[in-house]
C-alpha cells in the first residue's frame, strides 16, 4: 500500500509505502501525481515495506517513466528511504536505481526519514 500525503505550503509529497507495493502500483502512484501540479519535493519512505517485487527490470520500467514525465520539478529534491536493512538487499537493484533521475531535481537515498526531510529543506 502507498499513502500519499502532499502539504501544499511546502510544496512536498510524502509516499508512505507499506506491505509489498507492486512496480504497478508505484507507477499508478506517480502517474497520479504528475497528472496535477507536482510539488516540487517528494519522500518516498520504503522503511516499512518489503521491496521482493521492485525488481531491477521493473526499477528501470520506473525510471523511464519518471524521465518523460517529471519535466515540472525543476530545482526539486526527491528523497528515497530505506532501512539500511533494505539496502544491504538492493545491491543487485542499484544499477537500475542509478537510472532514477528527475531533469533538473536532486535525488537521494537516506536510511532516516528525519535526515531525508532535513535534506529536502536544506539551502
Amino acid at each position: 500500500m502507498i499513502e500519499a500525503t502532499r502539504d501544499e505550503a511546502r510544496s512536498l509529497t510524502t509516499f508512505t509505502c507499506t506491505g509489498t507495493p507492486s512496480p504497478e502500483e508505484v507507477e499508478s502512484r506517480l502517474r497520479d501525481f504528475y497528472s496535477t501540479k507536482p510539488t516540487l519535493h517528494t519522500i518516498w519512505d520504503f522503511s516499512g515495506a518489503d521491496l521482493s517485487a521492485l525488481t531491477a527490470d521493473r526499477i528501470s520500467e520506473l525510471a523511464a517513466f519518471l524521465k518523460k514525465a517529471a519535466h515540472s520539478r525543476s530545482g526539486g529534491r526527491a528523497a528515497l528511504v530505506y532501512t539500511l536493512a533494505q539496502i544491504g538487499t538492493l545491491t543487485d537493484r542499484l544499477p537500475a536505481m542509478a537510472e532514477l533521475s528527475i531533469a533538473d531535481a536532486t535525488l537521494k537515498v537516506f536510511d532516516d526519514l528525519a535526515k531525508a526531510e532535513h535534506w529536502v529543506f536544506a539551502e
